[in-house]
C-alpha cells in the first residue's frame, strides 16, 4: 500500500499517470488534490474558513512534495556541479515558506472576531488558501532570496500582499534597487 501511495504522490505531482475522481470521472492532478485539501478540512456545512494551526499543519504536508519535485526537476535540467548551489536555495524556500507561518500566526490582520465571544482567532480563507499555491510556485520558487515575481499590482489576496509587507517590515527582505 505504501508504494501505491507514494507512486500516486510522484505521479499526480509530475502530472504522469491517469487517475480520476471515481464520482464524477475528472482528471486528478495536485492542483486539484491541494483545493480538494481545504473542502476535506472543513468541520461544518456552512464553514468557509480554515484555523491557522490547521492550515500551516496542511501546508507542512503538502508543500514539500512541491518542493522536493521543484528541485527534482531543477536537478534534472542541471549538470551535477550545480548540487551546492541547489541546497542554498532549497534552503531559501524553506526559509520563506516558515516566514509565512510565522506571518500567520503573529499578525494581527489575519483574524476573525466570533460573534458569541471576545475572543479572535486567525483564519485563512479559500481564496488565500487557493491562491498561496500559484504564489508558491511562481513567486517563491523561482527567487525565494528577493520574490523578483510578485507584483503589488497582481491579484494576489490581500493577505499575500501583508506577507511581503511583513517580509519589508521585518527586513527579511530588500527593497531591490
Amino acid at each position: 500500500m505504501s508504494k501505491f501511495i507514494t507512486k500516486f504522490h510522484n505521479d499526480l505531482i509530475k502530472g504522469r499517470g491517469e487517475y480520476h475522481d471515481i464520482v464524477t470521472g475528472q482528471e486528478l492532478n495536485f492542483k486539484k488534490l491541494y483545493e480538494f485539501a481545504f473542502t476535506f478540512l472543513l468541520e461544518t456545512e456552512n464553514q468557509k474558513v480554515l484555523d491557522v494551526d490547521l492550515a500551516i499543519s496542511y501546508w507542512q504536508l503538502l508543500l514539500p512534495l512541491v518542493i522536493n519535485q521543484h528541485f527534482e526537476t531543477t536537478q534534472d535540467e542541471s549538470e551535477n556541479g550545480a548540487n551546492k548551489a541547489t541546497d542554498v536555495l532549497r534552503s531559501e524556500v524553506n526559509d520563506r515558506v516558515n516566514n509565512w507561518y510565522d506571518f500567520l500566526t503573529t499578525s494581527s490582520s489575519s483574524t476573525t472576531t466570533t460573534t458569541t465571544t471576545t475572543t479572535s482567532r486567525k483564519v485563512i480563507s479559500f481564496d488565500t488558501w487557493s491562491m498561496f499555491l500559484p504564489f508558491f510556485q511562481e513567486v517563491i520558487l523561482t527567487d525565494p532570496h528577493s520574490l523578483k515575481g510578485y507584483d503589488e499590482m497582481a491579484a494576489w489576496p490581500s493577505k499575500v500582499d501583508e506577507y511581503v509587507e511583513y517580509l519589508y517590515d521585518n527586513n527579511l527582505l530588500k527593497e531591490s534597487q
